[in-house]
């Protein structure tokens, strides 16, 4: 069976989201339908309603973000789930493995799976592991520079990536402020006149 997933709003056409969610299942071996639904500001809530009865597992995320949680803390709850766990191999060493590779896009380092494998020791949930690396600086400069590729059609530069990244990883800033700010800006306005 497919799970159905949606980014609801309005525009929409811009978001990466399906292209993220599809890496995803790919690289965790799902089945996964992500659309787009273009829903204006007044009728968002009808939009996601609908697409709540309708089954689809979209409506916790939805929920959770309208609460105002990070999409890492979706990222961190997906990857220390227990279905994660079984499509990777069912072992520690792979969740490890998956989750610097989906947060970090490598492996970890002797030193990194060590001191993991020693919290987790400690009873650190697997969910806590994925959240600490989906917002530590480093994924935040991945992340950072996969909206300098999407919206401005180049890599980061060094000095734009640190200061958005660290303002993610230590402010606390949303994703969606670095989003309005890159699309706000000049670079984004004469790139797409």
């Amino acid at each position: 069976m497919t799970d159905r997933y949606a980014v609801i709003g309005h525009p929409v056409s811009h978001s990466q989201s399906p292209w993220i969610h599809a890496e995803f299942a790919r690289q965790t071996q799902q089945a996964l339908d992500y659309g787009r639904i273009e829903a204006p500001l007044d009728g968002f809530a009808k939009a996601a309603d609908a697409f709540r009865a309708a089954g689809d597992a979209a409506a916790t995320m939805l929920a959770v973000l309208r609460e105002g949680a990070l999409y890492a803390n979706i990222q961190a709850s997906l990857l220390g789930s227990p279905e994660f766990l079984g499509r990777v191999g069912g072992s520690r060493s792979r969740f490890l493995d998956s989750a610097y590779v989906f947060t970090l896009g490598r492996l970890p380092d002797p030193s990194g799976r060590n001191y993991w494998n020693q919290q987790m020791d400690r009873g650190l949930s697997r969910a806590d592991v994925a959240l600490v690396l989906a917002t530590s600086p480093e994924s935040r400069y991945r992340l950072v520079d996969a909206y300098y590729r999407t919206f401005l059609h180049r890599p980061v530069d060094p000095e734009g990536g640190t200061y958005w990244a660290l303002s993610m990883a230590l402010l606390g800033m949303r994703e969606e402020v670095v989003l309005a700010a890159l699309v706000g800006g000049e670079e984004f306005k004469a790139l797409n006149g």
